[in-house]
């Protein structure tokens, strides 16, 4: 059967669309039936291979696609059909009357591929994956929704070994329809401004004056309250928001660092903001941290650009961001460091300023290991000349742990909570007035 191509337009005549054009279909179907009628989408995921380009046209997903649509009409179902992803297509029922109907057709589909000649599938491409979901899901009131239950399925499909149809049970659909809130709540909360940027104090050891801020944003919930960024981060990455919250981040965190340095001069602390290797690489990363520190008329070695430790191990490409950072007059700080045995090795070569020692070697710091840990990565930082910090210092037993093992900075409940910047102005006040008695 040869290929038929997308329609950019509207359906062609076998059912077949683009993956835009479904999208806006699936949206129209749920407009026409939100006072009743049961709708499905079914995600089919090849098994064990990715596509290829079709010899009579088009790629192997498309041909299955449009199949697909003609085992609908076969079975009396109006589906509509699309290429969906890179390996596989979507289906759209909307004249269903039980569930059944849905789940019977994917047998169906499951079917029809394991009994294709293997001349006609390259020989690999022999079985499916099926997710199905229906709006009567908790919680799906759109397409994206209805997709994401969708693709929730086939994953449980392929993590249970494939070939094989799935529709996620009721537990599931709550977790997955609860984090889709969330989601919602996170765009609507970006547009309206509900964040706040929170600044933890570190300590410099040997004057005790506190010599830098970390930037760390919460969110201000419309019913819960301020939420650590440890609650919702993974969602803000997971649905593409990381870039825009990073960059309203960066620019608050640097207007604030300009009050303090108006207000304490060459005592303002240095300022530390967290990014994402993802944010490091996007190709306006660069030109966004100098635009911002130049608006705001900051020294450029008052910011630390602070990226976890696993962010630059063997990544070429993230040196190179570093060093045009670095050339920039920034300084590096790496974070959560020290729990690979391979940590050191992975910063040779690397313009990194300061490390700071993982929370959980902190804990164990009672332990020989540890301080062998902590006594390595002094001696390493000392030979390439970077700052070492502890995070994550609580008790007065760690801290005297780490001034003798050579730690340079520290930071934890300790000498202060993460606390809103008129709150640090009055830390930065006593800090300094205290050095000074």
């Amino acid at each position: 059967m040869a290929a038929m191509r997308p329609s950019q337009h509207g359906p062609d005549p076998g059912g077949l669309v683009s993956e835009a054009l479904f999208r806006d279909l699936l949206n129209a179907t749920f407009a026409r039936r939100a006072d009743g009628g049961l709708v499905a989408v079914v995600r089919v995921v090849l098994d064990g291979a990715s596509v290829e380009e079709d010899p009579s046209g088009g790629t192997s997903a498309e041909r299955f696609a449009e199949e697909c649509a003609a085992l609908c009409r076969a079975a009396g179902e109006d589906g509509v059909a699309a290429p969906y992803g890179p390996n596989g297509f979507a289906l759209l029922l909307d004249s269903l009357v039980a569930p059944h109907q849905a789940t019977h057709l994917a047998e169906r589909i499951g079917l029809a591929f394991r009994e294709r000649p293997e001349t006609e599938v390259d020989g690999a491409l022999r079985s499916v994956s099926v997710g199905i979901a229906f709006n009567d899901d908790h919680d799906v009131h759109e397409a994206v929704d209805m997709l994401a239950h969708a693709d929730a399925a086939v994953r449980e499909a392929q993590d249970r070994g494939g070939d094989r149809c799935v529709v996620l049970d009721p537990v599931k659909q709550r977790d997955l329809a609860a984090r889709l809130r969330v989601r919602t709540e996170l765009h609507e909360s970006i547009d309206a401004g509900r964040f706040e940027v929170h600044y933890q104090p570190a300590v410099n050891l040997a004057s005790g004056h506190v010599s830098m801020v970390e930037a760390l944003v919460r969110w201000d919930h419309p019913t819960r309250g301020l939420i650590a960024a440890g609650e919702f981060i993974e969602l803000v990455a997971e649905h593409d928001l990381i870039l825009p919250l990073g960059a309203w981040v960066l620019n608050e965190a640097c207007a604030q660092l300009a009050v303090w340095t108006a207000a304490f001069g060459v005592n303002a602390p240095a300022l530390a903001v967290n990014f994402s290797g993802r944010q490091l690489q996007h190709p306006a990363f660069v030109g966004q941290v100098r635009g911002v520190v130049e608006a705001n008329d900051l020294a450029p070695r008052q910011l630390f650009i602070e990226i976890s430790g696993d962010t630059v191990t063997g990544d070429d490409a993230v040196g190179a961001r570093l060093r045009e950072l670095v050339a920039l007059g920034v300084r590096i700080s790496i974070d959560h460091f020290g729990t690979s045995t391979s940590a050191m090795t992975g910063l040779q070569g690397l313009p990194v300023d300061l490390v700071k020692i993982d929370r959980s070697i902190i804990d164990g710091i009672d332990e020989d290991r540890h301080q062998a840990t902590i006594q390595a990565i002094v001696a390493a930082s000392r030979s390439g000349e970077m700052m070492v910090a502890a995070e994550g210092v609580e008790r007065t037993e760690q801290l005297t742990a780490v001034r003798r093992l050579g730690v340079d900075q520290a930071q934890g409940y300790l000498f202060g909570r993460p606390q809103p910047a008129d709150e640090i102005a009055v830390l930065l006040a006593a800090s300094l007035a205290a050095v000074g008695e």
